[in-house]
């Protein structure tokens, strides 16, 4: 890949938290009845908007994660993309998600919205900015996680062209004691319970939106999240990066790919033990896809390294290093 001038989008709006709907800014304060226990929650509340009911047919992406198949499960069947477009098969909404952070195009996914004559519901849980672009045409929803992106227990949120949604469930369960106790259990399940289906939401969370202070936060992780991603888009490792993804205009994803195609099962193995022995970085084999087109997927074997804002970037930038070796 010839060199590539890098460019960072920065956050220049008042409020990150403030969506813009119908092609026109509209700020509109993200208040405590608009945070969901969790993301899933709010796609759940999405696709019984759009297409609910058991007969109703959603079609969501290959290695979905079981979060997702489960939220989509709940009120609808869920079919995968692949089936969905190479039968042309008829559905009432279309799931696509930006994968671990990495925006979609806008314009992809109106294509896909015609194509298939359906809705699309955006997830973006990985995405900590949310709700400040606008919605491409052919985009119904929009949906993030605050347990994804900011570290909370649970927390999620969704929009419309409308602006946010808003969660309907029981408010005497919010603070609940055995509720809470749950979601901060060390028991994977329990929290797993307590935010899918009690409805128990995050108290620092509501905290935060309550007191104006969430925006910090995201703009925060925003920072963070772009200081290590420029780390290693200056790296060699990035070389087999497609243009789209080294030009990273408003991007901050969770995880950056280290393409791998020719490392055995083995040496791939022994990296990412390297990876947390040496340096406390858990990593994992992927298969990433470097298709921003939803339409065109182009997955690559691939070792998928933090960029959160909890990573040193010191840290990160000798585990580059290391893998450079």
């Amino acid at each position: 890949m010839a060199a590539v001038k890098y460019t960072f989008w920065r956050q220049s709006v008042a409020d990150p938290m403030a969506p813009v709907a119908c092609g026109t800014r509209r700020q509109i304060a993200l208040e405590e009845q608009h945070v969901f226990p969790s993301g899933r929650q709010a796609i759940t509340k999405i696709v019984g908007r759009i297409a609910g009911g058991r007969a109703a047919r959603v079609a969501i992406p290959e290695w979905s994660s079981h979060c997702v198949i489960s939220a989509v499960g709940r009120i609808a069947t869920p079919i995968p993309l692949r089936e969905v477009l190479a039968g042309d098969h008829a559905v009432d909404a279309v799931l696509v998600y930006n994968q671990y952070g990495w925006p979609k195009s806008h314009e992809a996914l109106s294509v896909l919205s015609e194509r298939l004559k359906a809705s699309v519901i955006h997830d973006c849980v990985d995405n900590p900015t949310g709700a400040a672009t606008q919605l491409p045409e052919g985009v119904s929803h929009r949906v993030w996680s605050f347990s994804k992106t900011l570290g909370f227990t649970n927390g999620g949120a969704a929009i419309d062209r409308n602006g946010y949604l808003e969660w309907s469930g029981p408010p005497d369960a919010v603070d609940s004691e055995r509720e809470a106790a749950m979601a901060h259990s060390l028991e994977p399940i329990e929290r797993e319970f307590a935010k899918s289906w009690l409805g128990y939401r995050d108290r620092m969370l509501l905290a935060a939106v309550r007191q104006r202070t969430l925006s910090q936060f995201i703009d925060r992780e925003v920072r963070a999240r772009q200081a290590l991603l420029e780390i290693f888009l200056e790296s060699p490792l990035a070389a087999g990066l497609p243009e789209w993804m080294a030009v990273a205009d408003g991007a901050a994803p969770n995880v950056v790919p280290v393409l791998e195609d020719a490392v055995s099962h083995e040496e791939r193995a022994r990296r990412i033990q390297g990876l947390l022995e040496t340096f406390g970085l858990e990593s994992r084999a992927y298969h990433f896809d470097l298709s921003n087109d939803p339409l065109r997927p182009v997955y690559r074997p691939a070792l998928v390294l933090p960029i959160h804002g909890e990573i040193d970037a010191d840290v990160f930038s000798k585990a580059l290093t290391y893998l450079e070796k």
